[in-house]
C-alpha cells in the first residue's frame, strides 16, 4: 500500500528568538507556530533561510536553527515546512534586527571634570550611543572589575571609594 498525499502542510508562523527584537548573534533559533500536516503522510523537514524560499532544510523540529549575516541592521529569515510526500507549506517570515557593533561613550567625566570634591558622593557624565538600536544600560566601576549599572540619564549617582586619593571611575 501507499499513501496518496496531495495537500501541502500548513505553517501559521514562524518567530526569530521567541519575538526578541535584536541579536548580536549570527545564530538564531526560530519557532514554528501551526505547524500541521492534513495529508497524513507526516511532517519531514523544516526549511529556514534569508531568502525566499528556504533553502537550509533538516529534520522536522519545531525550533530550527537559522543563521543571519551581517551588516547590522533587519534580517528577514523565511520558514517552510516539507512533508514525506514532499509538499511544501506556504512560506512564512519573522525579522530581527542584527546588532553586532557594540554602543560608543563618545564623552565621559566624574562632577563634571572637578578638579577635586570631599564627598564620596559623585555624578557622572557621560555621552553614550548605539547606531543600530537604544543604549540598554550603562554601568560604571571603581576598580575596573566589578561593574554597576548606573541607568542610562546622565549624570548619573556614582559613590567613590571611601580612602582619600586619586580615583579612577570607569564606565
Amino acid at each position: 500500500t501507499i499513501l496518496l498525499d496531495t495537500l501541502a502542510p500548513t505553517l501559521t508562523s514562524c518567530a526569530v528568538n521567541a519575538g526578541a527584537t535584536y541579536t548580536n548573534s549570527t545564530a538564531v533559533t526560530m519557532t514554528f507556530v501551526g505547524a500541521a500536516d492534513p495529508g497524513g503522510s507526516g511532517l519531514s523537514q523544516s526549511c529556514t533561510g534569508t531568502s525566499s524560499p528556504p533553502g537550509t532544510c533538516v529534520s522536522y523540529t519545531a525550533t530550527p536553527g537559522a543563521t543571519i549575516a551581517g551588516p547590522d541592521g533587519s534580517k528577514t529569515i523565511y520558514c517552510t515546512v516539507k512533508d514525506v510526500a514532499g509538499n511544501t507549506s506556504t512560506v512564512v517570515s519573522d525579522a530581527i534586527t542584527y546588532d553586532a557593533t557594540p554602543p560608543v561613550i563618545t564623552s565621559f567625566s566624574v562632577n563634571n571634570s572637578a578638579a577635586a570634591t570631599n564627598s564620596t558622593s559623585a555624578q557622572v557624565f557621560f555621552v553614550a550611543s548605539d547606531v543600530t538600536s537604544t543604549v540598554a544600560a550603562v554601568a560604571a566601576s571603581n576598580d575596573g572589575a566589578s561593574f554597576t549599572s548606573v541607568g542610562v540619564t546622565s549624570p548619573a549617582a556614582w559613590t567613590l571609594t571611601s580612602v582619600d586619593g586619586t580615583k579612577t571611575v570607569t564606565l
